[in-house]
């Protein structure tokens, strides 16, 4: 293989340990946190020319103000959110960059592995459980990694840019709203055990799907001319229905919880109705006008939708924690292959009294002798 064609796979020191996989990729973090952190700390902006724009209409009802107003003010809240979205942009490519160079270099390091594997290792681990850890497992395990590391802007940065703008309106309407929030990570906590043992069981199921796969297709033959093709088909239909239920319980705990933890985190909406509109009729604990409510109302609900998201996204990493711990008695260190050397012609072989046999156990075929042209 050409240097030009290996330039983008890095040979991973420690490849066992999770962190060995980010250091390749200093700049592509780079470029997440900067985006990350431009993005999720200019979120707070939409909440708030929300606010402005509903006072300006309301004052442009009144008279107070005019179609002009309303026009300067959108068109700095339209350049505001362009360039939003322009973070946007930079951190969703950085963080599918990302994601693709860990699952590639995992991947590099995996298939080392195997190769290099012994006789026994490959008759424990089947064809098909090693086939899911090579393919479904890597993906899930380089899906958590960057979910965590792009979690870190989405659950940090964002959440207290809006909880310091709630706080900054009324901090005590907000203690009492976000009362509810802990309650969403508590039931997220409690939901690890279960996650991982089910995600487990879906694992295993998928390498015995594949294993059966494989073993139906190359002896298709041999099975029908012994007549126990019935049989295997019998098997097969188990296996798949065992595999199709539980990814569907699977794919059930990994969505079910979000609307359970979105209703959980909006409960607080409750105390924003009754105490926000006291404010506003000044009879509350501060003075508001409709802007600043609409502010609050709007910047609350996607604190909230953002704490149920992210409260779902711990379940996810539990799920990529279990493929991570499936594959990770795969990786070991770097093993160079000898490689041909270039240019090398030749015209004839010569074989003469060969042996193949397994390390350690008699000669399969000996004594052979052949010569090619």
């Amino acid at each position: 293989m050409s240097k030009r064609k290996t330039a983008g796979i890095r040979k991973i020191e420690h490849p066992d340990r999770a962190l060995s996989y980010f250091k390749p990729e200093k700049k592509v973090l780079l470029l997440i946190a900067i985006g990350g952190i431009g993005f999720n700390g200019g979120m707070i902006a939409g909440p708030y020319f929300e606010g402005r724009l509903a006072q300006c209409l309301y004052e442009c009802i009144q008279g107070q103000a005019d179609s002009r107003d309303m026009l300067r003010l959108a068109a700095v809240y339209l350049s505001v959110i362009f360039f939003v979205q322009l973070m946007r942009t930079l951190k969703r490519f950085s963080g599918a960059r990302l994601r693709n160079d860990l699952s590639r270099n995992m991947r590099h390091m995996l298939y080392n592995g195997i190769v290099h594997m012994s006789r026994e290792e490959v008759v424990r681990e089947s064809t098909g459980a090693i086939m899911t850890k090579a393919v479904a497992d890597v993906d899930a395990s380089a899906q958590g990694m960057q979910q965590v590391t792009t979690e870190i802007f989405d659950t940090g940065v964002l959440l207290s840019s809006y909880l310091g703008m709630l706080l900054v309106y009324d901090w005590r309407l907000t203690l009492f709203a976000c009362l509810f929030i802990p309650v969403a990570y508590v039931l997220a906590l409690s939901l690890k055990g279960p996650v991982m043992r089910i995600n487990e069981r879906f694992k295993q199921t998928a390498g015995r799907l594949n294993q059966e796969t494989l073993d139906r297709v190359n002896n298709a033959v041999t099975y029908r001319v012994y007549g126990r093709e019935q049989d295997r088909d019998e098997s097969y239909e188990k296996i798949l229905t065992e595999y199709e239920k539980n990814a569907v319980v699977s794919n059930l705990w990994g969505s079910a919880t979000t609307p359970v933890y979105n209703t959980i985190a909006m409960s607080g909406i409750l105390f924003i109705i009754w105490f926000g509109g006291k404010n506003v009729l000044g009879t509350g604990w501060t003075v508001w006008d409709i802007g600043m409510f609409t502010t609050f109302v709007s910047c609350y609900t996607k604190f909230a939708q953002k704490v149920s998201m992210s409260a779902r996204m711990f379940n996810h990493m539990q799920r990529a924690l279990v493929s991570w711990r499936r594959i990770k008695p795969l990786f070991r260190d770097y093993v160079e292959l000898p490689r041909p050397e270039q240019g090398l012609s030749v015209e004839r072989i010569h074989v003469e009294n060969v042996a193949v046999s397994y390390p350690g156990y008699a000669p399969v075929l000996k004594d052979i002798s052949f010569e090619a042209f």
